[in-house]
């Protein structure tokens, strides 16, 4: 975005806050970025975590194909796609074989165009795919055909997509940074860079009994959040509200 266009946005960002009686976010990390860079006491501003779709439902797949997931929904640097990309063409040769690497986003701007390119000078045509837009069904249906769910962004408000993969039973590793430790908790494995990631995701592959463990981790730590508990405690915030 021009300059002049990112700083309207934050002075209206900035007087909204501080008109707003409380303001509400989707993580700790998040409401510590908002009074610090907006300038708001920490004791208006309420944490209401997010919940994975009830349409997202657990359904192995018993195909020979499975993939490794990504889902940054759009292709911008933050999102971090290339490191995914990279870390995926570490793996021995065997696992790129049987896993294929699916990144789920809109296959537009500068960045998309870069994590093209970089997948053919990778050699790694035949390995990754990029779906486009894609149906919640149809993301539902790739999850059950998942063995792995990576999130490498670089940061994220909340780390939704992560939820909806342990939802499905997939075992999940992160980078550890921003809001995603809050998500992933000990449920899944959170690294800090491309080798870390790389060696994570061998290890998840080749280790039937780290996968049945991450699998049961996730659905347990997806459980506890719910759209029900979400709207029970944003109406909490609400009813602060003076009149």
């Amino acid at each position: 975005l021009p300059i002049w266009i990112k700083t309207y946005l934050w002075v209206m960002y900035f007087l909204s806050a501080h008109k707003a009686k409380n303001v509400s976010t989707f993580s700790n990390n998040s409401k510590k970025d908002i009074a610090r860079f907006f300038k708001v006491r920490l004791d208006k501003i309420y944490v209401i975590p997010l919940a994975a779709s009830e349409g997202i439902v657990r359904k192995r797949a018993s195909k020979h194909k499975q993939y490794i997931v990504v889902v940054p929904g759009t292709f911008i640097p933050r999102k971090n796609i290339l490191a995914a990309g990279e870390a995926y063409r570490q793996l021995p040769a065997s696992l790129k074989e049987r896993y294929l690497l699916a990144i789920v986003g809109h296959p537009q701007g500068e960045y998309f165009e870069s994590v093209k390119d970089t997948i053919c000078k990778l050699n790694l045509e035949q390995n990754v795919i990029l779906t486009g837009r894609i149906s919640d069904q149809e993301l539902s249906q790739l999850y059950s055909h998942a063995q792995l769910f990576v999130c490498p962004s670089l940061y994220e408000g909340f780390g939704l997509t992560i939820l909806e993969a342990m939802k499905s039973g997939v075992p999940t590793i992160s980078y550890n940074n921003s809001s995603l430790p809050e998500v992933v908790g000990d449920a899944g494995i959170l690294v800090n860079n491309v080798a870390e990631l790389s060696q994570a995701m061998q290890n998840v592959l080749e280790n039937k009994e780290l996968q049945n463990k991450l699998r049961k981790s996730g659905l347990a730590r997806a459980a506890k959040y719910t759209w029900k508990n979400t709207a029970i405690e944003f109406s909490g915030v609400l009813s602060k509200i003076p009149n």
